[in-house]
């Protein structure tokens, strides 16, 4: 675990430690300060980006054919669960990078809404360039670029089109279809269900590699973070 996990959740100062209420059965926390308010949302963005990379490493792990063959695979089709799996998994790993952006906007109190937020306009900000944020946020988006376009054509137009997927999902529909009209299968289910198992053995490979370079470059935004924390509170403590 990063220093910044301890350093932002486990901060004494936090209003958190202070004492949360709870009101008409919400929870709820007072921040009084500027420091208060600062602390808390930076905690909020932090654990919003964590649970986003969390989520990410919860969707690779369900990548497999045994977790997809518990599902009601007689009244639908099992291409559907795969590129269900798959599209999820590369969603859950895009999003890590919209989590970040907001994330830093907090941390250094920039004061863009979140619906404005985006790589050029934070890239370009001088006081993300004065703590050198604006090369690791490049690097970090660099290696998110191979599944954006991607991620983009899943929300916002079809479905996640590659050539083995495409072949796989077409046998399993025309299975499928076989199996409810009586018709004969085209392979032995034994050899198909190898195959499947190998494809999503392999995706799950690569999807975790994929998460494993993002990481490497969210930890070095985060080795940033843990200095401008620490600034900001100092700063604001001496108010």
């Amino acid at each position: 675990m990063h220093l910044i996990h301890h350093l932002i959740l486990l901060d004494e100062d936090s209003p958190l430690r202070k004492g949360i209420e709870v009101i008409d059965s919400k929870l709820s926390v007072d921040t009084v300060s500027d420091l208060d308010y600062y602390l808390i949302s930076c905690a909020k963005a932090y654990c919003s980006l964590t649970s986003s990379v969390d989520k990410a490493k919860l969707s690779i792990s369900l990548l497999s054919y045994e977790n997809i063959t518990k599902f009601d695979t007689d009244s639908q089709s099992i291409s559907d669960f795969i590129e269900l799996f798959i599209e999820n998994t590369i969603i859950r790993i895009q999003s890590i990078y919209d989590r970040t952006l907001i994330f830093v906007n907090r941390l250094l109190e920039l004061g863009i809404s979140n619906e404005c937020i985006n790589h050029s306009t934070l890239v370009t900000n001088d006081n993300v360039k004065k703590y050198g944020l604006d090369k690791k946020l490049k690097s970090l988006n660099k290696a998110c670029s191979e599944y954006r376009n991607i991620r983009n054509t899943i929300i916002h137009h079809d479905r996640y089109s590659e050539e083995n997927l495409d072949m796989l999902s077409m046998v399993h529909q025309v299975e499928f279809a076989s199996k409810q009209e009586g018709k004969k299968t085209l392979i032995p289910e034994s050899q198909l269900n190898e195959i499947t198992e190998l494809f999503m053995t392999d995706s799950q490979g690569e999807l975790g590699e994929y998460l494993e370079e993002i990481e490497s470059k969210l930890h070095e935004i985060y080795n940033s973070a843990c200095v401008i924390y620490a600034k900001k509170k100092l700063a604001y403590q001496k108010i």
